[in-house]
């Protein structure tokens, strides 16, 4: 709602209000959480206005709600409750008689009632004090990735302004396993915390920042984790939103000095190092515990008010019961605060109290945790405190490794520059699967391997980098000075300069033919790589299973316009089994199996297919740059049916036919068009030269033995 509407409401300037919600304009914006007029379905033709649904509401009515809301039918008689019971409890509620010390928490009540908690449950508490959006996001975030998990979701609520505490109340109205605990005034992170742990219900808790947003699969592998009774607790690997690391646990690397997040501002690939590190301290931001474990030691002390109950609540847990805490790199959640964690508290009264509590039993110095990541602590510095944080000056430590062939090479670190988005959606490129495959190859030759997604390429982390490899497409990736800088075109080759491809020390190129052009008209030779495959995910199925798909193709409509091959294919009647997104625009719905395959599932879907479906952008089809969904189809022993690109029938050996007119997809894509390709054992022969000629392996090798030769140490 506007802001001038948004006054006259405050000023309680009904005309006002009134008048504008029966005009035009109001039908361009959301009213309340509650109700969004953009999402009514008004009767053509008439002069009903949304204002004059708003005043005709029966009980039963299912109120409009908004893009942004979580999906949900809410009766008009749920929300009016839920409003009047928060106003009710805004206007009515009194100051709590505390000091802030913790002793509304009723301990013994909350340790006889761990007997009653739901087997299976995890109860996620989020700690907010008026930053109602940023909660809002957190919350959604959780709801987006809840699956088929038993997750109940406690929005803590502590001193927020009224109109937060109402909009919250409003966003999650209806919402099945959310609740909202309010506190009239703030009592601090860690009495919040413990208010929102006794009323929890699930057998595991879990303490995260409103600053947060889980990752899909977040909570699975936590569970796993905690599984090991030796864990007390286990912190999910905290992302900046530009992908670098927030915090991956905590260490201290001083002797009586606070602890230190650790690989701060390090690539997310960082953090697997860690991940088997048995850690004396985590952050509350993101920390999951068994809630019996969390009971009994009373939870976090309030008398920390800004930071340092989490070290203090891991101290007491280890001298309690002994174990550790972990990290656990595949449970991502993104910070969406300071981009440098706050080091354990900037109070300084915290930190005096938690170094007078804990002096001579820290745990410190831990250096471990850091040379697993690479790294040596050259110095240790401090902040501006009269009880300084520690913090660790890093620098590479340089090692040598045994590669399969028997030879000591440099231990190298190569950071891939990676063209997709930060966050999950990122996680759905085609690019980040490629990158992700060739790292794990690259680091099974004893090489450290990391990358950086779009806008993080030249964070402080990259100084650690030895060979930069640049995975061009779309845009423009410039070399890093000081480096072994590769260029790696994959695709959109009309896109590359010669003085680009002259600023690389090393040029690698996805077609053969491209690569002589390009040779013979820069001053760097253009070294011909294709793409590759993953051949543990991409292999045929077993002899003598059939086929249980049709005609497959993977892949998104477009933004400016649908896939030719698949339109040719439906225009003579070949039935198209389609994934991928925009295309139900151009298709009826039920052609649509799903909007994404993750790559794990990928080999298993070609596999099933009789035929799948390839396209190239027109500048690859014309430069020979051979998509990189035929190389997994091949190797999945699959028939392909692609368009023409120069090479593409020599490579494959007849496992992939051109298609040229309609007609051709209709015979090739039918029983009769299968004489065309060769029987099942000549793919499966196909498909094993692929795995063996085309994998990630070799191209890792590859890779590591050019920069070796350009450095001289082969």
């Amino acid at each position: 709602m506007p802001t001038r509407i948004q006054q006259c409401w405050t000023n309680r300037e009904i005309d006002a209000v009134l008048s504008y919600l029966a005009s035009p304009p109001a039908l361009t914006h959301a009213w309340s959480p509650l109700f969004d007029p953009r999402a009514l379905e008004l009767p053509d033709g008439t002069s009903t206005t949304p204002l004059d649904v708003l005043t005709g509401l029966a009980d039963e009515t299912v109120l409009p709600l908004g893009p942004g809301q979580y999906p949900r039918a809410l009766r008009w008689t749920q929300a009016r409750d839920c409003v009047i019971a928060t106003l009710t409890r805004l206007h009515t509620e009194q100051q709590p008689e505390t000091s802030g010390t913790g002793e509304q928490i009723d301990w013994a009540t909350a340790r006889q009632a761990l007997a009653d908690r739901a087997a299976g449950r995890t109860s996620a508490i989020v700690f907010t004090r008026g930053e109602s959006r940023r909660t809002a996001r957190a919350v959604r975030a959780l709801l987006a990735a809840r699956d088929d998990s038993d997750l109940e979701i406690i929005i803590v609520d502590s001193g927020s302004p009224r109109k937060h505490a109402l909009a919250l109340s409003c966003w999650f109205c209806g919402v099945n396993g959310v609740r909202v605990i309010r506190n009239p005034r703030d009592l601090g992170g860690a009495i919040g915390s413990n208010i929102g742990l006794v009323a929890s219900t699930g057998e595991r808790v879990v303490f995260l920042s409103n600053a947060t947003r889980v990752w899909p699969g977040w909570l699975e592998p936590l569970v796993v984790r905690l599984q090991d009774q030796d864990v007390r607790g286990v912190q999910s690997l905290l992302l900046n939103p530009d992908d670098t690391i927030w915090s991956a646990g905590m260490a201290y690397p001083a002797e009586n000095m606070l602890p230190a997040h650790l690989a701060t501002g390090l690539p997310r690939e960082d953090a697997l190092a860690l991940g088997d590190y048995p850690l004396s301290c985590v952050t509350r931001a993101a920390l999951t515990m068994r809630a019996a474990d969390a009971v009994e030691v009373e939870g976090f002390d309030p008398t920390y008010v800004h930071g340092m109950d989490d070290a203090d609540l891991c101290l007491r847990a280890l001298r309690k019961w002994g174990g550790h805490f972990a990290v656990e790199p595949t449970s991502v959640v993104t910070h969406h605060a300071e981009k440098t964690p706050r080091r354990a508290g900037d109070d300084a009264e915290d930190r005096r109290t938690f170094l007078e509590r804990w002096r001579d039993r820290l745990p410190g110095p831990e250096l471990e945790p850091y040379g697993l990541l690479g790294m040596q602590v050259r110095d240790i510095g401090a902040d501006r405190s009269p009880y300084p944080a520690p913090l660790p000056a890093l620098a590479r430590l340089r090692r040598t490794t045994t590669i399969p062939d028997g030879r000591t090479v440099p231990r190298l670190r190569w950071a891939f520059h990676n063209p997709a988005s930060p966050g999950p959606r990122g996680e759905r490129w085609g690019d980040t699967h490629f990158i992700d495959a060739i790292a794990r190859e690259l680091r099974g030759l004893g090489q450290d391997a990391v990358s950086y997604r779009r806008g993080s390429y030249d964070v402080p982390a990259t100084a650690f980098d030895d060979v930069v490899v640049a995975l061009r497409g779309l845009e423009r990736i410039h070399p890093h000075p000081d480096k072994i800088n590769l260029l790696w075109v994959i695709s959109h080759p009309d896109e590359v300069t010669i003085d680009e491809i002259n600023d690389f020390d090393l040029v690698f190129a996805a077609s053969i033919p491209w690569a002589e052009r390009m040779s013979r008209r820069t001053d760097r030779p253009v070294i011909p790589m294709l793409q590759a495959t993953d051949p543990a995910i991409f292999h045929p199925r077993d002899p003598g299973v059939p086929a249980t798909e049709g005609v497959v193709f993977v892949g998104q409509a477009r933004i400016d316009g649908p896939r030719r091959i698949v339109m040719d294919a439906r225009s003579v009647g070949v039935d198209v089994a389609l994934w991928g997104t925009r295309w139900s625009q151009y298709v009826p719905a039920d052609e649509v199996r799903g909007e994404y395959v993750s790559n794990s599932e990928l080999g298993a879907l070609y596999r099933t297919a009789a035929i799948v479906l390839n396209d190239h952008w027109d500048d690859m089809a014309t430069e020979g740059f051979i998509s990189n969904r035929i190389f997994d189809a091949v190797a999945s022993g699959s028939r392909v049916v692609s368009d023409h690109v120069e090479g593409v029938e020599e490579l494959f050996g007849g496992a992939v036919q051109i298609y040229r007119t309609p007609e051709d997809l209709l015979r090739l894509g039918s029983g009769a068009g299968n004489d065309a390709f060769p029987g099942d054992e000549a793919l499966r022969k196909i498909a094993a030269r692929v795995a063996d000629e085309h994998s990630f392996a070799r191209r890792a090798s590859q890779l590591l033995d050019a920069v070796l030769a350009l450095r001289g140490d082969r």
